[in-house]
């Protein structure tokens, strides 16, 4: 996979994530906007503070009880947009340019990552999908095709199991319905293979029962008494003490 700026910043920002939810910074690098709870899992979402961040949703699976017994970790996966728009330091073509020529606009990549410390206080995660398509009707904005798109995988994963989900036909079924005629069929493949780090993927709970997940219910509950310190609003629940 190509490493880029994007996928720099987009696993330092989980980097930053992960370590202010165990309080090891005090600056928090998201906020919550919504919080929706899913069949199998928590969905929010939130902002993301890098250069090129359009949209940002964050998946929390629910564990069975007998997961929580057994201690099996949690894994949140990123659903990511950018926008390939030229930044302060890069020699990139313009969003201008690439919408003139045809050329991709947006990535939507997918991000599976550890929310709890291993052993060695790191964090592993793997990129479970990343391309680049051309997200615009010429009478959109830069942005607004690429929300929509975001707005209804996140729709999806409230019934269907994220950590199940074949993204690249998901998408392809999906923007062939927002843009119609303007879908080009194209999509970037030297983003499609995926940075692999070794970890656990829940498993689909099945017919088991749902726990009520104190992680789950909890997401970013650190965060959430920072931002009522600073009069911001928040949907997530403090945790009890």
């Amino acid at each position: 996979m190509l490493i880029d700026r994007i996928v720099l910043d987009s696993w330092n920002w989980l980097r930053r994530l992960f370590w202010f939810r165990f309080n090891r910074v005090e600056e928090a690098p998201t906020e919550i906007l919504e919080t929706h709870r899913g069949r199998y899992g928590i969905v929010r979402r939130v902002t993301r503070d890098t250069a090129r961040a359009v949209a940002t949703w964050v998946y929390t699976p629910f564990r069975t009880k007998t997961q929580i017994d057994a201690g099996v970790p949690v894994r949140d996966l990123h659903l990511m947009i950018d926008h390939l728009e030229v930044v302060a330091g890069d020699r990139q073509l313009s969003y201008q340019t690439r919408r003139a020529r045809g050329v991709n606009t947006h990535r939507i990549y997918v991000i599976l990552c550890d929310r709890s410390p291993q052993p060695n206080d790191s964090f592993e995660g793997e990129t479970l999908f990343s391309a680049e398509y051309m997200l615009h009707l010429p009478e959109g904005g830069r942005d607004l095709y690429a929300l929509i798109a975001g707005k209804k995988l996140a729709e999806l994963m409230l019934t269907r199991n994220p950590l199940k989900m074949q993204w690249d036909k998901e998408l392809e079924l999906l923007l062939k319905q927002i843009l119609g005629a303007h879908w080009q069929g194209t999509i970037s493949t030297a983003y499609r293979q995926p940075i692999t780090v070794t970890g656990v993927i829940l498993d689909d709970p099945g017919a088991e029962e749902i726990a009520e997940d104190p992680i789950a219910e909890d997401l970013f509950a650190a965060m959430t008494v920072v931002q009522k310190r600073r009069g911001k609003p928040s949907n997530s629940k403090q945790r009890k003490r």
